[in-house]
């Protein structure tokens, strides 16, 4: 692998422990990022979809009761599908409310919101195919409302009395789409 891809996923890495460990933190160090949406797709979101697809793939290959090509791949498409159809429309979602949180509507500005604030869900969505017996990790997923919370404070620097409406509803809004999404293709597929 060469320097550029060891640092990038080193990077992607630093920024989504940062978001769960210390979210506060994290948000500050993604301020400081001058980066574009290409720059924001291609360095964070897309390489952890990536794993995403990746951990689904050896899950439904090698961990599964089936364990057969078939069944890997259709468990990757879901995942994949999954976060980026729920990532989009999170977005969409986060821009059109925007103004009733007195937020500027930017839709470059909501995609890394989005992306940043849903690492938890990532995180579950790429550790439970390898994890196929320990369902109750999904009740992680709640801690997205504690990411969104420090982004509302320190990414967006919303007052005090709209924080918490805003951190219940954006949480609403980033953790339905791809688990309504995955649950959808699961049945259908």
């Amino acid at each position: 692998m060469s320097v550029f891809g060891f640092n990038m996923f080193k990077e992607l890495i630093t920024i989504a422990l940062q978001l769960i460990i210390t979210p506060a933190k994290g948000w500050m160090s993604v301020n400081e990022k001058e980066e574009t949406e290409d720059l924001f797709h291609a360095r964070f979101l897309h390489p952890l979809f990536g794993l995403i697809g990746a951990s689904a793939l050896i899950g439904g290959l090698w961990l599964s009761p089936e364990g057969n090509l078939q069944i890997a791949v259709k468990e990757m498409i879901i995942a994949v599908v999954s976060v980026f159809g729920g990532y989009f429309i999170a977005a969409y979602l986060l821009n059109e409310s925007a103004p009733r949180f007195g937020l500027v509507k930017s839709l470059f500005v909501q995609k890394r919101f989005t992306g940043y604030a849903s690492v938890a869900i990532y995180l579950l969505f790429g550790i439970m195919p390898l994890l196929r017996g320990v369902p109750i990790l999904w009740l992680f997923a709640f801690y997205t409302f504690y990411i969104v919370y420090e982004g509302a404070r320190v990414y967006y620097e919303i007052e005090d009395n709209r924080r918490t409406t805003f951190s219940a509803v954006a949480s609403a809004i980033i953790l339905l789409p791809p688990v309504l999404i995955e649950a959808i293709l699961s049945l259908i597929i």
